[in-house]
């Protein structure tokens, strides 16, 4: 425990309800390190700060680093569980066990909210009124049943917005193949592409037997007619068909809809194998990956992902097979029971074809984990030596952490002219730290004086920091290197900016080739190196080129959007500047303020009805 923060714990500790919740460990930045759920706040919370106490190491460095803590109270234990579960995804505490992506069961979507529905294949299940179809455990398939559809269906499949009597750009290769109608020229027969879709909705909702007798009606008249070519290609379409009926997956679940759960742990990492069993056989598996799990047993990280997993998922199997029994293990089943609206089982099998099964996802778990590990071990060497070969260059002797930062301006015509700087924790991006600027002293397209300017903030800054002793900087640590996107004269101007501070931070420049594609790293005084002369580093380096350009492009492009729409708005009678600036703030650029419903835009404060009106046949009218 922080010893600054000790004795206004201990205050806190005292006064902590015996009531059920979930309490949220912070470090002295605030930042949430930790979130758990408790029967008793009292007693778990207290647990923690007992120097008798039987932690784990892990455990006892978040105690070292705790600075305060918050809880929240709830009815029960239940009510706890659901929240802990929110809040573990909402802030992805560094102590908690955590899966490293989101990865859940594909589902074939079809947009049937649009004018033109189309259909594709998501990981995202969201309640916006269109249609779901799945989960398929098997990803392949799901992909395969929409390219099946989309070759016997005409249908869109591009991402353009489409609506009638709206033409939308030239049309694309599938119109000329004939496997789309070509709706962006906004002449399209809306109740031949409505049948269509729901010919598609039927086939994969299984009901096909009508499409199949009415497509082989149409075969035998090909055939009757000598039509040999075309009846093949309806003979095709009923096989495709056919084939898609056969291997759609059960959705509605039964005896023989269960999951299995096969886990391996090593090192900071856990595997989780999910095999789908669907109306008996196994239609897909699926590997997750948790960080964070060292000592952690084998029930703590089985509870964790499940908590994780299926609190994500609108598919819950109603068995749900592991190795090992956890705690909390009928509150989750409750829980997913409640979230399916059906009994759910967590079991552990003891014998027979479901131990089998549980043995085959566990070794496959393992295979997986070690392969993974070996190329993370790979990638943390790699990239070990990018920034050894980096600081050797730049000359740097110092061990331990470093930090690089990399500068770009970007402009038009000196119009909107913005800097930017990213942040590189040796091979690691360090998105926190990235700051923007808006050049304000120097006028037009002055690539030197804007870098100038730029650097001299951020270090002055720094400087004001050090002298204050700031509990809280944004402008701290200071880095190793400084990377200038651009050549010698770059490198020089922004070297007498850190000479001023007497600062020990070295200056290299990015150049670029013709096509703005990263060719050499500029030193002072000294042959700029090609970058294929490095023999680890290249990629670091064209890594940290790439995302400068890429941030400093967007920061400018969002900037010249809001000033574009800000001056649209002010031709807008009764729009002054007050319920400008609060449609700029409620609307992220011009595109979401054009879609945007009178409803919503009567929404931001100092709109109403009439002026929402204004807004939108202005933007009608433009």
């Amino acid at each position: 425990m922080s010893k600054a923060y000790s004795k206004n714990l201990n205050n806190k500790i005292k006064l902590l309800p015996e009531n059920s919740g979930v309490y949220l460990m912070k470090d002295e930045n605030g930042t949430i390190i930790y979130v758990g759920k408790a029967k008793v706040l009292k007693n778990r919370v207290t647990q923690y700060f007992r120097k008798n106490s039987n932690h784990t190491p892990k455990v006892l460095k978040m105690v070292e680093n705790i600075a305060d803590f918050e809880y929240i109270i709830t009815n029960n234990e239940m009510e706890a569980l659901i929240l802990e579960c929110n809040l573990i995804k909402k802030y992805r505490p560094y102590y908690n066990i955590l899966m490293r992506d989101d990865k859940t069961y594909p589902y074939i979507k079809i947009t049937i909210k649009d004018e033109y529905p189309k259909l594709f294949v998501t990981r995202k299940y969201i309640n916006d009124g269109n249609k779901y179809f799945g989960p398929y455990a098997n990803a392949t398939y799901a992909k395969k049943a929409v390219s099946t559809i989309n070759e016997l269906y005409p249908i869109a499949m591009c991402k353009k917005e489409l609506k009638s009597g709206v033409k939308k750009g030239n049309v694309c290769l599938n119109y000329h193949i004939g496997q789309c109608l070509g709706v962006c020229q906004g002449n399209i027969d809306t109740k031949l592409y409505n049948r269509y879709i729901k010919e598609i909705i039927d086939i994969l909702n299984g009901k096909t037997s009508k499409i199949i007798q009415s497509l082989e009606n149409k075969m035998n008249g090909y055939s009757e007619n000598l039509d040999f070519e075309n009846a093949g290609k309806v003979r095709d379409k009923i096989f495709a068909i056919r084939g898609l009926k056969s291997e759609q997956n059960v959705s509605n679940a039964n005896a023989d809809n269960m999951d299995i759960l096969g886990l391996a742990m090593a090192e900071d990492m856990a595997c989780v194998q999910v095999y789908a069993l669907r109306d008996k056989k196994i239609v897909g598996r699926e590997n997750y990956i948790l960080k964070g799990q060292n000592e952690k047993d084998v029930s703590e990280v089985l509870a964790a992902f499940i908590k994780q997993f299926y609190t994500n998922t609108p598919f819950i199997p109603p068995l749900i097979l592991v190795e090992k029994e956890f705690e909390d293990i009928d509150n989750i089943k409750d829980l997913l029971t409640n979230l399916k609206s059906k009994k759910v089982e967590i079991k552990v099998p003891v014998k027979g074809e479901k131990k089998k099964l549980l043995k085959l996802a566990t070794d496959n778990a393992k295979l997986n984990l070690e392969n993974i590990i070996g190329k993370e071990k790979q990638k943390a060497l790699m990239e070990k030596k990018a920034v050894e070969e980096i600081n050797k260059y730049a000359n740097i002797s110092k061990e331990g952490n470093f930090r690089y930062e990399a500068y770009d301006i970007s402009n038009t015509s000196g119009v909107d002219s913005v800097g930017v700087m990213v942040v590189f924790d040796g091979a690691k991006r360090n998105y926190k730290a990235y700051r923007k600027f808006k050049v304000k002293s120097i006028e037009g397209p002055n690539d030197y004086g804007s870098m100038v300017e730029v650097v001299f903030r951020r270090l002055n800054r720094a400087q004001k920091e050090l002298k204050q002793n700031d509990d809280n900087p944004r402008f701290l640590p200071l880095p190793d290197v400084i990377f200038v996107d651009g050549g010698i004269g770059h490198v020089n101007a922004v070297k007498n900016v850190v000479d001023t501070f007497d600062f020990n931070i070295k200056v290299l420049g990015l150049g670029k080739n013709n096509k703005h594609k990263l060719k050499e790293v500029v030193k002072n005084n000294e042959e700029a190196r090609n970058i294929r002369d490095f023999e680890f580093a290249g990629k670091l380096l064209n890594d940290i080129s790439e995302e400068v350009h890429r941030f400093a492009i967007d920061y400018h492009k969002n900037l010249r959007s809001k000033s574009f729409l800000k001056t649209t708005l002010e031709e807008i009678e009764g729009i002054g500047k007050v319920k400008c600036r609060n449609l700029l703030k409620h609307f992220k650029n011009m595109e979401e303020l054009k879609n945007a419903s009178i409803e919503e835009i009567v929404k931001v404060d100092g709109m109403n009805e009439e002026l929402a009106k204004k807004v939108k046949d202005h933007f009608k009218n433009d």
